[in-house]
């Protein structure tokens, strides 16, 4: 696979396909270009991981800075809904009870749980991003290991920040299922953010089979 860049944009017509369930409003449409020649020398293969330029993080592939990007949207999302979530619990009264939403062990249990998981996906990508920002400031090169960790951390991010996004949007009830709750667009794009190629669970596998001494089976690393 090969990605071109060309001038001027006028010369793409952009197809709208982007019809989602959520992430909406990424627009990330199909384009088309017709009759047009593009140099080889403005094309690049998206799996060389030769650098172009110096610099440290040039030493890092693509395809991990990209893949670090969409699992922090995830991060984001989820931080969004548990903050709602708690604003939320702050005023409601649950149908057929008299006590707030907070005043509820469950509750507060899940909240708990919620935070923590947004919590631990984050600080395992952010410590495992680090590792990997110290061996290209040192002037290497980043090792299948470290990429293959930063799979696992990115993976284990984005389902992690899904899973507490889900998490309190259930425990909010039928509030969280309203066009007019955040919570409900918080759902669907925590959701959307898993299906990326990067950071769906399969990923696992391929992270595996580094560990077990295989290689990898995935062309992401």
């Amino acid at each position: 696979m090969r990605i071109a860049y060309f001038h001027p944009k006028s010369q793409v017509k952009i197809i709208d396909t982007w019809n989602v369930s959520g992430m909406r409003g990424t627009g990330s449409h199909d384009i088309e270009v017709e009759d047009l020649f593009v140099p080889e020398e403005h094309t690049f293969s998206a799996l060389d991981r030769r650098a172009r330029v110096t610099g440290p993080m040039n030493r890092m592939h693509g395809f991990d800075l990209a893949g670090c990007g969409f699992c922090c949207v995830g991060l984001g999302v989820a931080r969004a809904a548990i903050d709602e979530f708690v604003e939320l619990a702050q005023v409601k009264v649950p149908r057929m009870s008299s006590d707030l939403l907070r005043e509820r062990p469950m509750v507060q249990a899940r909240i708990g749980e919620a935070e923590a998981r947004l919590r631990s996906g984050r600080a395992f990508l952010f410590d495992t991003v680090q590792q990997m920002w110290e061996t290209v400031l040192a002037g290497d090169f980043v090792t299948e290991r470290q990429r293959s960790d930063l799979r696992m951390a990115m993976t284990h991010a984005a389902q992690s920040a899904a899973q507490a996004t889900h998490m309190v949007c259930a425990t909010a009830g039928t509030t969280s299922i309203f066009n007019s709750s955040p919570l409900e667009r918080y759902a669907r794009d925590a959701e959307v953010v898993t299906r990326h190629n990067q950071l769906q669970f399969v990923n696992y596998e391929a992270v595996g089979r580094t560990m077990l001494g295989l290689e990898s089976n995935s062309p992401l690393f």
